[in-house]
């Protein structure tokens, strides 16, 4: 009966698993055509979860040794992949081994193309905007995934298109305490700041600022973790090229804490924040939004940036003062952030500077 048949499956399923375990085995079965055998199991249809879970595991298992000793021809993989979005359902542990069985296989560069045209990229999208923030480890696996490719400048168009962005920005807001691993949440967020930080790199009209820089700035804001805040800083660091950004990013209140963030990051974020703050500096026309930027906690920052041993930080920071100098109500507080020499002594910056 019915019972029979899935309890077969099972079994068969859970025996590949174990066989591909075994390098020498592994080259054997896969030449015998265990992938294609788990393929047809997996679109045969099954009424037990555990089947599927089990057919997961076992594609999971072929194909990650199957990729790392190259035994897997193009065809069979596209199969494979076939089978692994059609597995994905609401059961969260098949959904898990499918993402990273599709993380896993994304890290060939080669064979990414194909990957997405039989949607492979729509299947990581979808599981990280709904069940993933459910689910760690599902949560997980996508942005590895996402991050994969991110890297790769002639992929981030079609994370564009297929809505990568939005799935980065929902796995950004995984709850901490809904994570059963600790600090899951946080690596989570690290893969898609730097994801986000890749994507917006390219100028491309589908790049969505409006939806990523109250992202980027809450993460700078309620972040603990300091490589999450440097690569959001980077990621507003390259949306600050347009003039509308920076003033999208000072209506959202970026101000604070990026000026925060130049006090108390590593070495390269405040070069990262060094840079964005210049940028708000000359492409601010906004009167009211300019006078933000007059509290003695922003022009310490810059001060303290000018006499960063790195020439072009110190030529931003010298270049947003200098901008500043415009605003009356910047006078007094330059000359009070110059200390005992005056202004001249808050901006002396060494033999390295630009003069």
């Amino acid at each position: 009966g019915a019972t029979d048949d899935e309890d077969m499956k099972q079994e068969c399923a859970m025996a590949i698993t174990r066989l591909a375990m075994d390098v020498s085995c592994c080259e054997k079965i896969i030449q015998q055509g265990a992938i294609s055998a788990i393929v047809a199991m997996a679109r045969s249809g099954f009424e037990d979860v555990a089947t599927g879970r089990m057919c997961a595991a076992a594609l999971r298992q072929l194909c990650i040794a199957g990729q790392e000793h190259e035994l897997i021809e193009k065809t069979v993989l596209t199969d494979a992949v076939k089978a692994l979005v059609n597995l994905i359902s609401k059961d969260a542990p098949t959904n898990q081994v499918c993402a990273q069985t599709l993380c896993t296989l994304f890290q060939q560069p080669s064979a990414v193309d194909g990957m997405i045209k039989l949607g492979a990229l729509d299947a990581v999208v979808k599981l990280a905007a709904t069940g993933a923030r459910d689910d760690a480890g599902t949560g997980n696996w996508c942005a590895l995934a996402m991050y994969n490719l991110s890297v790769h400048a002639a992929f981030v168009i079609e994370m564009l298109v297929r809505g990568a962005q939005q799935a980065l920005v929902t796995l950004c807001d995984l709850d901490d305490a809904a994570t059963a691993a600790p600090g899951a949440a946080v690596s989570i967020r690290r893969k898609c700041a730097a994801a986000l930080w890749n994507m917006t790199r390219t100028d491309d009209a589908r790049i969505d600022a409006a939806l990523l820089i109250p992202a980027l700035i809450a993460l700078l804001r309620h972040e603990s973790d300091t490589i999450v805040k440097g690569d959001a800083a980077a990621a507003l660091y390259n949306l600050a090229f347009d003039a509308a950004n920076c003033q999208r990013m000072l209506k959202e209140g970026a101000l604070q804490p990026i000026v925060s963030l130049s006090r108390s990051g590593s070495v390269t974020t405040k070069i990262q924040c060094g840079a964005i703050l210049s940028r708000l500096s000359f492409q601010s026309s906004d009167p009211e939004l300019k006078r933000a930027m007059l509290s003695a906690e922003f022009i310490a920052s810059l001060l303290e940036l000018a006499r960063l041993d790195h020439r072009a930080t110190q030529q931003r920071a010298i270049f947003a003062i200098v901008n500043l100098t415009y605003e009356r109500g910047a006078h007094a507080l330059l000359l009070g952030a110059g200390g005992g020499g005056g202004a001249g002594g808050g901006l002396a910056v060494g033999s390295g500077a630009a003069a």
